[in-house]
């Protein structure tokens, strides 16, 4: 994904759940991310925790620039809504790679890779250029 940020002095906003304790203070960043189809966005233990997938991989909201943003589908670059590694479960993570509905990219902070983000001062403007399946 190539992608160009620019910033003018935001004050970012991620912690929309009371749980989302990590890296208080920290920018947001942003994933690549695939989901399988029949996710339920519940992410239940032992039935759809393995249907959706973001990348190790990010880019931190830190400055104004042109972004690359890549991650192979392979073993150790994933990991599932409880943020445990595709290499824990490689079976589950191949069967959501060949059984994929939607592609793309989550807004985050802290804990969480795709609760979204928002700019409580000054502006952001995020201009997606590229979003490519090699």
């Amino acid at each position: 994904m190539t992608f160009v940020l620019t910033l003018n002095a935001p004050a970012w906003f991620w912690r929309f759940d009371a749980n989302n304790v990590c890296n208080i203070g920290s920018p947001p960043f942003v994933h690549l991310y695939f989901q399988r189809n029949g996710d339920d966005l519940r992410g239940t233990p032992g039935a759809t925790e393995y249907y959706r997938w973001w990348s190790r991989a990010y880019i931190d909201f830190n400055s104004s620039g042109r972004f690359v943003l890549t991650a192979p589908l392979s073993t150790g670059n994933w990991v599932d809504v409880f943020g445990h590694n595709n290499a824990t479960n490689v079976p589950m993570f191949l069967s959501a790679e060949q059984d994929v509905a939607y592609i793309g990219m989550t807004f985050g902070g802290g804990c969480f890779d795709g609760h979204g983000v928002a700019v409580t001062n000054g502006s952001a403007i995020f201009t997606l250029i590229s979003l490519v399946l090699d």
